[in-house]
C-alpha cells in the first residue's frame, strides 16, 4: 500500500511555522502513520509542483486568498493553521487570539501602565482579534488604546514602502503619551517598533515598553533590547491539525470549517518590558518588594508594615494607581511565578505551589484553573510542546 501524500505548505522562515511543523511530525511519528511529506512555502509558485505530485491532504499557513482558491482545486482535505483570512472553506487550528490580547493587557496593567497602544494589521483576523481582546480587557479597567496599523500579514510584504511606513510609525511613536505599553500583533512588527524607537532616541523600555507575540527566538534576539513576547502553543497546533487531517483521510469526508482555538502559553519576559510604569516611589517599592518576596506569601498587613504604611493607605494606593487590590496583584504575581516554574523546571505541583506563595497545592490548582482556564498540568504540557 502506498503512503498517503501530505503537503506541508508552511514555510520555515517563521518560528511559529517551525513549531507547527514539529507538532505535525511528532504526531505522525507517534501514530506511526505512513505519510509521505513534501514541504514548501505557502505561495502560488508551489501549485505547479503540487499538480504533478497530487497530494491527498494539505496542512497550510494560508494568508493569501488567491493561494487559498488555488488549493481548493485539488479537492482534498485542507487544514489551515493561521486565522488570517475569513470565510474560507477550511478548518482553522490556531491560538486563542482574544486570550492573547487579554494576557497582554493584564501583564501591562500589573506593571502599573496607564497608557496603552496597539500596533499591527487592521485586516488580518488574528491581529484584529488580538487587538479586540487587548481593548476589551483594558476597557474593563477604564483604559483606552491608541492603535496604529501596518500591513504585517503575518510578515511584512516585500513590496512595502519602508520610508512611508517609517515616517507614519515615527510620528505615532513621538506623540504617544509616555510611559506607554505597546502590544504588537507579532514579533516582526514589534522588532520594527524597537528599531524605530532606537532611531528616534526613544528609550525602550523606559519610555516605551514593547511586547510581541509568537516568541520567535530569532526575532526576539535580533531586537534591541531583547524582545518580550507571548509564547504560543505551536506544537499543540500542529498536533491538532494533524489529528483533523488524519480523521478526514480515514472517514474520506471533508472536515467542517470550524475554528479550533488553543490557549496561549504566556508572556516570556525579556528586556523590552523590564520596567515598572509608576510615578509613585512608594508604589514602585511596594510592587518590587511583593514580586521579590511572593514565595513567602506575605499578608497585606505585613506588606504595609514593611513599607511603613497603614493597611488602608496601601490599599488606597493600589486602587488609585493600579485599579486593583493588593491581594489581586499578589495573586497575579503568584501565577506568573508558577507559570515560569511550570515552563522551566520539572518540579512537582506541590513544590511549585510552595515556591509561588500558595498556601497549598489545592489552592494553587483551583486558582490557576479559575484564572487561566486550564489546570496547571495542562499548561505545562502545552508550554513544553
Amino acid at each position: 500500500m502506498n503512503p498517503s501524500r501530505i503537503a506541508l505548505l508552511l514555510g520555515q522562515d517563521l518560528g511559529y511555522c517551525r513549531g507547527v511543523l514539529s507538532g505535525i511530525l511528532d504526531y505522525a511519528e507517534h501514530k506511526r502513520l505512513d505519510w509521505a511529506f513534501r514541504d514548501g512555502p505557502p505561495e502560488p509558485r508551489v501549485i505547479r509542483s503540487l499538480e504533478k505530485w497530487k497530494p491527498e491532504g494539505i496542512i497550510a499557513h494560508i494568508f493569501d486568498r488567491d493561494f487559498a482558491l488555488s488549493l481548493q482545486q485539488f479537492g482534498v482535505p485542507i487544514i489551515n493553521v493561521t486565522l488570517t483570512l475569513g470565510e474560507l472553506p477550511f478548518p482553522v487550528v490556531d491560538v486563542d487570539h482574544l486570550e492573547v490580547g487579554k494576557i497582554a493587557a493584564d501583564y501591562f496593567m500589573q506593571k502599573g501602565y496607564h497608557s496603552f497602544a496597539y500596533f499591527g494589521s487592521n485586516t488580518a483576523m488574528f491581529s484584529k482579534a488580538r487587538e479586540r481582546g487587548f481593548r476589551e480587557q483594558l476597557a474593563n479597567h477604564n483604559h483606552t488604546v491608541n492603535s496604529h496599523y501596518a500591513g504585517f500579514l503575518p510578515q511584512s510584504p516585500w513590496n512595502i514602502n519602508w520610508e512611508e511606513l517609517d515616517s507614519s510609525i515615527s510620528e505615532w511613536l513621538v506623540h504617544l503619551p509616555k510611559p506607554v505599553a505597546i502590544l504588537a500583533s507579532n514579533d516582526i512588527p514589534a522588532r520594527h517598533l524597537a528599531s524605530t524607537c532606537r532611531k528616534l532616541g526613544i528609550r525602550v523600555p523606559a519610555e516605551i515598553s514593547i511586547l510581541g507575540v509568537d516568541n520567535d527566538d530569532s526575532e526576539c534576539r535580533m531586537t534591541n533590547p531583547f524582545l518580550s513576547s507571548i509564547a504560543l502553543p505551536t506544537r499543540a497546533i500542529g498536533i491538532r491539525a494533524s489529528e483533523i487531517l488524519h480523521e478526514a483521510l480515514i472517514s474520506k469526508q471533508y472536515p467542517s470549517a470550524d475554528i479550533i482555538s488553543i490557549p496561549p502559553v504566556g508572556v516570556i519576559d525579556r528586556q523590552s518590558t523590564d520596567q515598572l510604569a509608576v510615578n509613585n516611589a512608594k508604589l514602585e517599592e511596594a510592587l518590587r518588594w511583593i514580586q521579590e518576596n511572593i514565595d513567602q506569601n506575605p499578608s497585606v498587613q505585613e506588606i504595609a508594615q514593611v513599607l511603613n504604611l497603614s493597611r488602608r493607605s496601601l490599599e488606597r494606593l493600589f486602587q488609585m494607581e493600579l485599579g486593583t487590590s493588593v491581594l489581586q496583584f499578589q495573586i497575579r504575581c503568584k501565577l506568573e511565578k508558577a507559570k515560569s516554574l511550570l515552563r522551566l523546571t520539572e518540579l512537582p505541583l506541590n513544590a511549585i505551589a510552595e515556591r509561588s506563595g500558595f498556601a497549598s497545592q489545592r489552592a494553587f490548582t483551583d486558582t490557576f484553573r479559575r484564572l487561566e482556564h486550564l489546570p496547571p498540568s495542562n499548561y505545562r504540557k502545552i508550554a513544553r510542546q
